[in-house]
């Protein structure tokens, strides 16, 4: 399956844009003696990240291009035994947005037979340089991927003045590769995208930090990551750090040092990406039963799960409890008044990602729906939504609204460690380079 010259070319210019010809150069020793010419180096930064993980009870995902996995399948599959969870990085390490379809589809087909060959389970995606189309997030789902872990957050945590105008340059230009989003803008927790789970990404990683801005100061990388770190608690957020394992070395102390942290703290989820997905996709398919008594109360009825927090909610955010019992496995409840204390949707609305989404994020149960009168709010079909709109519906309800708590068990954060394996020895860094 090897590109056409056109293809490679097209590729190496993409690369290169994200990077000055003189750094090019620079670190062409760097990844030398980073990499190594043997993968003995990059097994040994494999095995002490997943140790140290296990210390804290972390299960890191470890996206893995197909052909590396081709190479070094012995290594993958070992580190796999050791607890880590696997996803594929594509069939090779290339810009999918540049290649069409048929060409996405193909390299699909191709990775998953051989992680399948090696026996390295898979349920989840990153794309390269994480660079995509809503095209290729669907062909992601047609070939039964569970997640993908693509876009991009990012955080305003650097402070640009203390670096170089080439610094700045370079961290700016890979940034605007990712076009990523503001956290002041956007959410930071997954979404449902064609069936499947977006989970999103957090940067600055260890690449805009040690690379972009020649930053290997472990106080500096933790203060960024902590700032990071304290505005997803703060929010109630995740946090998916993208880290690189050739670099573990430089970032190992300053990482700890913040799992360390989140795991004394028992607001925090510490996952895998294939947990989270699991999470949100129970969570977003939660639907309670309700059946009027005929006295002028609703009974709730849903599944007793001790990890999903339910609470009832009003448009001044005044909480409400009721008395509720449980009977054959399931959590009942009554409450006064015969309206569904849900989000109608009505005209087509349920097809709006950006309103479902909102209404995931934020715990809110709904379904589609016919007659206003039944709901404590509705929501029509609209040609554009935003978060302040549905903000404005949802303070109209009638009543309380029942309301899914974000993360599971009560926890107020998620909190995830990836490592992108893009080389494993020097050999297969230039071969990258090559297309």
């Amino acid at each position: 399956m090897s590109p056409r010259p056109g293809d490679r070319m097209r590729q190496l210019l993409k690369r290169l844009q994200t990077r000055s010809f003189g750094r090019v150069f620079r670190r062409l020793y760097t990844i030398a003696k980073r990499y190594g010419f043997t993968a003995s180096r990059y097994r040994e930064a494999l095995k002490t990240f997943v140790d140290d993980a296990a210390s804290l009870r972390i299960t890191p995902t470890f996206p893995v291009t197909a052909d590396l996995l081709s190479k070094h399948g012995s290594i993958i599959k070992e580190i796999q035994d050791l607890g880590a969870e696997f996803a594929i990085h594509g069939y090779r390490h290339i810009d999918y947005s540049l290649t069409d379809a048929a060409t996405f589809g193909r390299h699909l087909e191709k990775a998953g037979e051989l992680f399948a060959a090696h026996g390295v389970a898979h349920a989840g995606f990153r794309f390269p340089y994480l660079k995509m189309s809503d095209e290729h997030l669907r062909l992601l789902s047609e070939n039964g991927f569970s997640w993908d872990s693509s876009t991009v957050i990012s955080w305003d945590v650097v402070d640009e003045q203390a670096f170089t105008a080439v610094q700045r340059e370079n961290y700016r230009r890979i940034l605007d590769t990712y076009s990523a989003s503001a956290h002041e803008t956007a959410i930071s927790v997954p979404a449902i995208r064609h069936g499947m789970v977006e989970i999103p990404v957090a940067v600055p990683d260890d690449d805009m930090i040690v690379e972009r801005l020649e930053c290997s100061d472990e106080e500096t990388i933790y203060r960024y990551w902590n700032a990071m770190f304290s505005s997803v608690l703060e929010h109630q957020e995740s946090l998916v750090l993208q880290l690189h394992p050739e670099r573990f070395f430089i970032f190992r102390e300053p990482l700890f040092r913040l799992l360390d942290e989140a795991a004394a703290n028992s607001d925090v989820w510490l996952a895998s990406l294939g947990e989270i997905a699991d999470w949100w996709r129970l969570r977003h398919q939660f639907r309670p039963q309700f059946s009027r008594t005929g006295n002028g109360e609703l009974e709730v009825r849903y599944p007793l799960d001790g990890r999903i927090t339910v609470c009832w909610m009003h448009a001044d955010e005044t909480r409400f409890s009721f008395e509720h019992r449980e009977a054959n496995g399931d959590c009942v409840c009554r409450i006064p008044g015969d309206v569904l204390p849900i989000v109608g949707l009505a005209g087509g609305a349920e097809s709006d990602a950006t309103l479902v989404g909102c209404l995931d994020a934020e715990g809110y149960v709904y379904e589609t729906a016919d007659r206003e009168s039944e709901y404590a709010v509705m929501i029509e079909k609209r040609s554009t939504y935003d978060t302040a709109d549905v903000e404005e519906r949802l303070a109209r309800a009638r009543r309380p609204l029942m309301k899914l708590g974000r993360w599971p068990s009560g926890c107020r954060a998620a909190l995830a460690v990836t490592g992108d394996i893009d080389c494993i020895d020097v050999f297969d860094f230039f071969n990258r380079i090559a297309g």
